[in-house]
């Protein structure tokens, strides 16, 4: 009974040790995304939630580098763009697969989800 005890106790204290190491590194995976991609600045899903987009932006010495991400690939960055608010807004068209990047209300890069390519105006 006691070898039975003790063998229970051994798998709860190996969940449990897998629960702590889970946590462990998905702290270090975030503190990695804020390094070298950024914090999010805003994300925007089309409907019916087909495709959805983040940007992201890490500041540098007086810019900002920004960085789109559609469905997990990164289809636009820029790495000059100025530092402070720039009013970053992401809006998808009516069918819901083409994205827009507006910053400060200028329409900088569109991009089709679908096809998986830059939208040309």
């Amino acid at each position: 009974m006691e070898l039975r005890r003790s063998k229970i106790l051994k798998y709860i204290f190996a969940f449990l040790c897998g629960i702590a190491f889970s946590y462990f590194v998905s702290g270090i995976g975030s503190a990695l995304d804020i390094v070298f991609l950024g914090s999010e600045v805003c994300s925007q899903a089309s409907f019916p939630r087909m495709h959805i987009a983040h940007l992201y932006a890490r500041p540098g010495l007086g810019d900002q580098a920004l960085t789109l991400g559609v469905d997990g690939e990164t289809v636009y960055v820029s790495n000059d763009a100025p530092g402070g608010n720039l009013q970053e807004r992401l809006s998808w068209d009516s069918t819901g697969t083409t994205v827009s990047l507006e910053l400060s209300g200028r329409k900088v890069f569109a991009y089709n989800a679908r096809a998986k390519r830059e939208v040309e105006d």
